[in-house]
């Protein structure tokens, strides 16, 4: 079972979206930012990382070389108001994929599974 590690996310964000997951198959594990990220690596081993970006775009820099430096696949999701430039930033920045809000749980699931097949 593949586990995606959700980060950054809304309460209402995972209430919706790990349901989706869980029912396709994969085990999710949440933390609320990115301090903890390097310390539940040990613990969790996810197989990829499901990032929520800032709704003012700032700091976007930094989480997605936190992200990049772990190695470790990235589907980033945008806030429906952030701008195109937001958007390229996060895949320029390293993000496999990103999709804005508001994100279906099909197409998610979809998403995260086509990025896990590019994966050795």
């Amino acid at each position: 079972m593949a586990r995606v590690l959700l980060v950054g996310l809304h309460d209402s964000q995972v209430r919706r979206l790990a349901p989706a997951l869980e029912s396709a198959g994969f085990d999710t594990i949440e933390e609320q930012g990115e301090p903890g990220v390097r310390e539940r690596l040990g613990s969790v081993a996810p197989d990829l990382i499901l990032l929520g970006l800032p709704a003012n775009g700032q700091g976007i820099g930094k989480s997605l070389a936190l992200c990049r430096d772990l190695g470790l696949p990235l589907l980033a999701i945008a806030p429906w108001a952030a701008s195109e430039r937001t958007r390229l930033e996060a895949l320029e920045g390293g993000a496999d994929d990103c999709m804005s809000e508001p994100v279906g749980p099909g197409e998610l699931v979809a998403r995260v599974r086509a990025i896990l097949r590019r994966r050795p």
